[in-house]
């Protein structure tokens, strides 16, 4: 159902009753709405469905479908000044709970969830960006001289430590080439050391901080926010509210674009307790023309997820640059920037993403994904009949042709039993709600490694996601390999199971893959402890090496700062950065190996550790293969 304007007395007060009752909750926000002549904001996906929700959920109180039934709500629920309110409609989501939490994470507590006020900029007068398409119709000019004394000067709050540091900055400027942070006051402004961020991950090191103008006063700080290179400025263009800056990373894949780019930068959000809060993206994007095209068209897909996310529009990085290079500052109410060392593909000693179970972070990204697309998922329920239960298998390209027959043949034998498990391409799934849709209502996962393996962390709770491995060809060696398994382990809401290791290279065999399945289905039917134990996520290989690293702790944590691109390790040993890969010890993990231009760049590994513990998991484990082909994966 779209979503339609309800009069704001009305939102309120079904607002009210939402947080009165208990376990109520709302399914998420479109955009921004503004309603009656106070200009307040609030955000509503759906109002209909929120009140046809709360109805039916909750037999003590509707919700009323207009305004004369307002005098059948409970006391209570009267006093509300809707006048006053700025509303985020979001739920509570639990902290994980300390069991499930691993003992070396570095990420911090969160800041109190932020329910911001209405932006000071509203009640400024101001002219709409006339010609600027791509600049997001909240930014508005305002005279310079108009800004209160309060916002001339830029104050900073950052969390964490050197490489994974996020800073949360108010009255923020933007002007000639780069960023700058107007100073007054006796106090120093923070050193660059306690405010420099991480941009770029693994993949980079673009280390950010603005440049910082000191002003003795405020004509002077005032004279900062006018003066460009090229004049000095009446007018500058100002956004309101929060803006989330950021990264992007090969976002011509949805999956980089979603897990290397976007949550991390939610994690930086979270941090400060902007996780339910609408954002204005500010991402370095390329540039795009038009609507979304069906399929993988240069970060179309990518493009359109993150304009949906942020709910404040997307400000692509590019066109704030051409902008500013004209000669127009830009004033930036918040922002919040650095979500280095945060993203799916580094390397932490839990063998987990980032945040993923300390911060509850996928589960948070998993939600707000949902909500922001106007869409809920399926509640688990107990002891379900076969028939109830619905999986699905996602196409890859690892599968060979007697993979796929053996795939087939499973879900056919599987549908005598009245279990439905069907093929797919997520390719034929576009815009992304239709893939949110499906991904929503079902309950086994059942996938290769690679991209497919990035929407798994989208399953409802309780479900089950099934890794069928993938067999690598390369280095003179043929082994499997299950690439993303920190991605279940960073969602101890889900389920993950394996492929055998040690029959993967035989191809995935009829049988094999029939046991599998039923597994599958059987849990997701009776149900598994959430949060799920530590490691219980893990493939055999990544159990191996935990239990290698808990042995050579030194010597783990010098493999995983080379994994992870730090003290000038060869790049061998990022691009080989695969759990699969140390285990079995292939490409930059063999000790013999030498580049192909001679040099040695053999990566360090509790190489004596995980020899002796292979003894312990042979059954779980491939058997040494060699192959004489070029490197591939299959």
């Amino acid at each position: 159902m779209a979503s339609e304007r309800l009069p704001l007395k009305l939102v309120a007060v079904c607002a009210a009753l939402l947080a009165a009752l208990p376990g109520a909750y709302y399914l998420g926000y479109q955009h921004a709405q503004t309603v009656d002549s106070t200009d307040k904001t609030v955000f509503v996906a759906d109002p209909l469905r929120l009140l046809r929700d709360v109805s039916e959920r909750h037999r003590g109180g509707q919700c009323p479908k207009d305004l004369a039934a307002l005098d059948q709500l409970p006391t209570i629920l009267k006093p509300v000044d809707p006048a006053s309110l700025h509303l985020q409609l979001w739920p509570q989501i639990p902290m994980p709970h300390p069991n499930s939490v691993p003992t070396n994470e570095w990420m911090e507590p969160v800041d109190t969830d932020v329910l911001e006020h209405r932006s000071f900029l509203l009640d400024l007068e101001s002219e709409p960006l006339v010609g600027m398409p791509e600049v997001p119709s909240d930014c508005r000019w305002v005279k310079v001289d108009d800004l209160p004394t309060s916002k001339l000067q830029t104050t900073v709050r950052c969390k964490g430590g050197d490489g994974n540091r996020s800073c949360l900055y108010e009255n923020l400027l933007y002007k000639d080439n780069g960023f700058v942070a107007v100073h007054r006051g006796e106090e120093p402004f923070p050193a660059d050391d306690d405010i420099r961020v991480n941009t770029m991950g693994k993949f980079g090191s673009y280390f950010w901080k603005p440049e910082v103008a000191n002003a003795g006063n405020e004509e002077e700080a005032r004279h900062h926010f006018k003066q460009t290179k090229q004049s000095e400025a009446v007018h500058i263009v100002t956004c309101p509210y929060t803006t989330l800056h950021f990264e992007t990373m090969w976002e011509m894949n949805p999956g980089h674009g979603l897990w290397d780019g976007l949550y991390p930068a939610f994690l930086a959000a979270l941090r400060f307790g902007y996780g339910r809060t609408p954002l204005r993206l500010l991402p370095t994007l390329p540039s795009w023309k038009g609507p979304c095209p069906p399929g993988r068209q240069l970060a179309c897909e990518s493009k359109s997820i993150l304009e949906t996310f942020g709910g404040r529009g997307v400000f692509r990085f590019p066109v704030l640059q051409q902008l500013a290079a004209s000669g127009v500052p830009i004033y930036f109410e918040r922002m919040i920037v650095g979500n280095g060392q945060m993203a799916q593909r580094w390397m932490t000693p839990d063998l987990t993403v980032p945040g993923g179970r300390s911060l509850n972070g996928i589960r948070h990204f998993r939600d707000r994904m949902y909500w922001s697309h106007n869409m809920t998922y399926r509640p688990w329920l107990p002891k379900r009949s076969n028939t109830a239960v619905r999986g699905f298998v996602v196409d890859n390209k690892r599968y060979t042709d007697d993979d796929k027959a053996n795939i087939a043949e499973a879900i056919s034998i599987l549908a005598q039993e009245g279990i439905t498990i069907t093929q797919l391409s997520w390719g034929d799934y576009w815009p992304f709600e239709k893939q949110l849709e499906v991904l929503g209502s079902s309950d086994v996962y059942i996938t290769g490694p690679g991209t497919g393996m990035m929407l798994a962390p989208f399953m409802p709770d309780g479900s089950v996601v099934v890794n069928l491995l993938g067999i690598e060809e390369c280095y003179g060696r043929r082994w499997p390999n299950a690439m993303e398994e920190y991605m279940l382990e960073g969602s101890p809401f889900l389920r993950g199971l394996y492929y055998n290791s040690s029959t993967r290279l035989q191809g995935l065999q009829l049988d094999s893959l029939l046991q599998l399945f039923r597994r599958a289905v059987s849990l997701t039917q009776t149900g598994f402890e959430i949060p799920v134990r530590k490691q219980d996520n893990l493939s055999p290989e990544g159990k191996l090496l935990l239990a290698a690293c808990e042995r050579a702790p030194e010597a783990c944590t010098t493999m995983l700062r080379e994994m992870n691109n730090l003290d000038g390790a060869p790049y061998q040993c990022v691009s080989d950065a695969w759990v699969s890969n140390a285990v079995y010890e292939v490409g930059g993990f063999d000790e013999s190996y030498k580049h192909p231009q001679g040099e040695p760049t053999a990566c360090t590994l509790p190489r004596m550790q995980i020899r002796q513990l292979k003894r312990q998991y042979l059954s779980d484990l491939a058997p040494a293969t060699s192959y004489l082909g070029d490197c591939g994966l299959k």
